[in-house]
């Protein structure tokens, strides 16, 4: 009940908020949470008696200030962790080691791969230490391109989808240079639609 955000009735169709003593009761509640999630409860079949008993329960409990010892939330929470299982839990990505085990847990490790590069910020201080690049990505192209236009994975679906960030490469008037970017671009597109 801490997290509900917002409470509405279904009157006839129509949306209303619910609050204090209710003249009416509704045909459904509308439970808006605070972590976005949305409950729908039909209340249609339900005997009176026990609508108003839920609804006065639910804007009772959900509109009143709350005090410490009616929380009975906290007796359904999991025991807290002990110390080592905080450790195994929390993941900071300050280590390659963090990362390979995110791309295993979103199935990114098939077209990406985890690079220490730039650890020491010896490439560039605007690149973070430890970061994940499409597999045709060498470490060579990160060091010559100085960490521009280098795509860095952001988040891959289990289905193949990825998200990756980009910055543009630097402007440059050497045909030469323009077609080093461009084999560059395609070699990394051809990982990705693999």
């Amino acid at each position: 009940l801490q997290c509900v955000d917002q409470l509405y009735g279904v009157y006839d169709e129509k949306k209303k908020p619910l609050s204090g003593q209710l003249r009416k009761y509704p045909d459904t509640i509308i439970i808006y949470c605070k972590d976005l999630r949305v409950f729908h409860f039909c209340l249609r079949y339900t005997k009176e008696e026990e609508v108003k008993r839920i609804v006065s329960g639910i804007v009772h409990q959900t509109q009143t200030p709350k005090l410490f010892k009616r929380l009975f939330l906290f007796s359904y929470a999991s025991a807290a962790p002990n110390d080592l299982e905080k450790e195994n839990q929390v993941v900071w990505f300050d280590s390659i080691k963090d990362w390979r085990q995110e791309l295993e847990r979103t199935k990114g490790n098939l077209k990406f791969k985890a690079m220490n590069a730039n650890e020491g910020y010896k490439v560039s201080k605007k690149l973070p230490a430890y970061f994940v690049v499409p597999m045709a990505i060498s470490e060579e192209s990160i060091l010559q391109y100085q960490g521009r236009g280098i795509p860095i994975w952001c988040w891959s679906c289990h289905n193949g989808a990825a998200l990756l960030k980009m910055s543009t490469f630097a402007k440059e008037q050497d045909d030469n240079t323009s077609q080093l970017h461009r084999l560059f671009l395609d070699g990394m597109y051809r990982t990705i639609d693999k």
